[in-house]
């Protein structure tokens, strides 16, 4: 697993060369579609996939015993919090519901491999809470995980910049996601005991007896779940026989989908056919919303729950439904960057693909740049100068 600071700053790096660095399919990702399409199936109204396997990968370890101590501790953590508690079991109980999931009766433990899970916080009135599942984790230094045994696979998505540019061309605008998008392409049989993971029915009462569950879907989490997703949604539009199939596919970005079109008539079709549409992929779409009030008026009629917000997440940006425009959501500035760790960390908070913000952030990647020449550890306290001319760049 990548070290956290690491991760910061390879994130960073690719935010800045988004659009410049061609990507080209390496004999791994060519390999890893033929797979994905030898081996998908179409039944039941949905699609069901393989976990694209490395050839010749070390083998897999059962590790349950490492995987029973971390629950035990984040069973304890969890029952100190009862409203992530409470939101832990109903997201638990939601999956089962759906059969994103289903339970073990008679789990060999010796067999298979399982995953930690851990709850993440996150800014977001629909989904406050997470559940994060470890696929890179190891029993031990000379072990493997399961994110070791799988190829990542060709990225299929558009550009992240044409998508949002392509957004901004014409009069009306829409957007939506697909609901639970990776959980709704289904794993096939024989890789489920691979994503193995340890619960308990009533997680309020002690001696609630531990349960083996695993998953029936493609879980988030995997190294590679962009990619059979995307591949699937692809698979699904290249047989589709709707007028609207190549419109749909240059609108979606993983499990985003959005565009624009020149009049209300189109605004109305792409709505009406896209549901449609996705729904032959059991992908049904969802927080629909138009920068028109008349059709934002009728999406309670269709989904009696939701309300059309005044601003939209596009992208990771904020879409002003209001006055349609797009913009850079600030993030609060920590003047007092200490460690090396901090640095990478902070700058890779701003969001900002068409590099709007340059000519104010390109001297915080600059400092970067002079702190990886110090060669200090990640934690270690930064030159007090260098810790100056972050407080001077930040203002």
């Amino acid at each position: 697993m990548i070290d956290d600071g690491l991760e910061s700053v390879h994130q960073l790096w690719e935010h800045d060369a988004i659009g410049i660095i061609p990507e080209q399919p390496s004999p791994d990702d060519v390999c890893a579609y033929n797979q994905y399409l030898e081996t998908v199936q179409y039944h039941d109204g949905q699609y069901w996939v393989r976990l694209p396997w490395k050839i010749n990968h070390k083998t897999l370890p059962t590790n349950y015993h490492m995987t029973y101590g971390q629950f035990k501790s984040q069973l304890e953590k969890l029952r100190k919090r009862p409203e992530h508690l409470k939101l832990y079991r109903e997201i638990i109980a939601q999956q089962l519901k759906n059969k994103f999931i289903e339970v073990m009766k008679h789990d060999n433990k010796q067999t298979g491999h399982f995953l930690p899970h851990m709850a993440v916080m996150r800014e977001s009135k629909m989904t406050p809470l997470r559940i994060v599942f470890n696929c890179s984790s190891k029993s031990g230094p000379q072990e493997t995980s399961l994110n070791d045994c799988l190829q990542t696979g060709p990225s299929l998505t558009q550009k992240l910049c044409d998508i949002l540019l392509k957004f901004r061309l014409n009069k009306y605008a829409f957007s939506a996601d697909i609901s639970k998008a990776f959980l709704r392409v289904v794993l096939q049989e024989q890789d489920r005991d691979f994503t193995k993971f340890l619960w308990v029915e009533n997680p309020e009462d002690i001696n609630s007896p531990i349960e083996t569950f695993r998953f029936s879907s493609v879980l988030f989490g995997v190294t590679s779940s962009p990619f059979p997703l995307q591949a699937t949604l692809d698979a699904h539009l290249k047989k589709s026989s709707s007028p609207y199939k190549a419109e749909i596919s240059q609108n979606l970005y993983v499990d985003n989908f959005q565009g624009t079109v020149n009049s209300t008539t189109e605004l109305l079709q792409i709505y009406q056919e896209d549901n449609k549409e996705l729904q032959g992929a059991n992908m049904p779409l969802q927080f629909w919303a138009f920068n028109n009030a008349t059709l934002n008026n009728q999406i309670p009629g269709d989904y009696p729950e939701y309300h059309v917000p005044e601003s939209q997440k596009v992208l990771g940006m904020e879409w002003d439904l209001i006055s349609d425009t797009i913009l850079i959501k600030s993030v609060p500035i920590n003047y007092c960057i200490a460690t090396k760790r901090d640095l990478p960390s902070q700058v890779s908070k701003v969001f900002d693909p068409f590099g709007l913000l340059n000519p104010s952030t390109i001297k915080w990647h600059l400092l970067v740049q002079e702190v990886w020449k110090t060669k200090v550890g990640w934690d270690d306290p930064l030159p007090i100068q260098l810790q100056k001319v972050w407080m001077e760049v930040a203002q």
